[in-house]
């Protein structure tokens, strides 16, 4: 197949910065419904890894310009229910945990010298963690084994750093503030703060995924 750089523009342009405009003007109602529904399956606190991982699932097939509904929410919901723990913890807690360890030994680490390795392996894992963060919920979504979604987004987030960093910084620097103004913040949640941003870091990160995982959409579609 030859080169067609009309079909590499129009390419560009639904994954760049008009792209994502597109997407906001034009299902700001459905990012509303999809974050309010996210909130709502936060209250019990536990069921906050499936919330999170069916809330990327949908920004996902909005970034594929597919259209979504309540009901495939739901439905993504309860097929990824138990995956998402896993994922949770890999995506969420473990760049959290391997945070608090670096500044913990690094605080220790002036008393004894032997401490600075634990901090440069917790450094290690953070970066690690945070770069497979980006890619990690759009494939444990997608139906792809658990296992080979984590090596994949291991290898991704090596391979485009750039991409998975900046979705990375959007949403977790994002979320971050809000919870930091609580209760103040709390119309933020729930008009948005938490699907706007899933919306523009799976932008951000559709291009790598399309490029090397071109039968995640197939995937995603056997699950529906």
């Amino acid at each position: 197949m030859f080169f067609n750089p009309n079909d590499f523009r129009r390419r560009q342009e639904r994954t760049g910065p008009s792209g994502l405009l597109e997407i906001f003007s034009r299902e700001w109602l459905t990012i509303v419904k999809v974050d309010a529904l996210t909130c709502l399956s936060l209250v019990p606190l536990v069921t906050l890894p499936p919330a999170l991982l069916a809330m990327n699932h949908m920004a996902r097939r909005m970034a594929e310009d597919r259209s979504i509904t309540v009901r495939e929410f739901w439905q993504s919901f309860r097929a990824n229910f138990w995956r998402s723990y896993p994922t949770f913890f890999l995506a969420v807690l473990l760049p959290v945990i391997s945070l608090w360890s670096s500044f913990f030994y690094a605080g220790q680490a002036v008393g004894n010298w032997i401490l600075f390795l634990p901090c440069v392996f917790s450094v290690f894992v953070f970066v690690v963690s945070l770069l497979m963060s980006a890619y990690l919920f759009p494939l444990a979504a997608s139906g792809m084994p658990l296992g080979q979604a984590v090596r994949q987004s291991f290898a991704l987030g090596f391979a485009r750093p750039g991409q998975a960093l900046m979705c990375a910084l959007l949403n977790d620097c994002l979320a971050v503030l809000a919870i930091g103004f609580l209760p103040f913040s709390i119309p933020y949640f729930l008009l948005g703060g938490l699907m706007f941003p899933c919306v523009a870091g799976q932008v951000i990160v559709r291009p790598v995924l399309d490029q090397f995982c071109p039968d995640l959409e197939g995937e995603e579609e056997e699950e529906f």
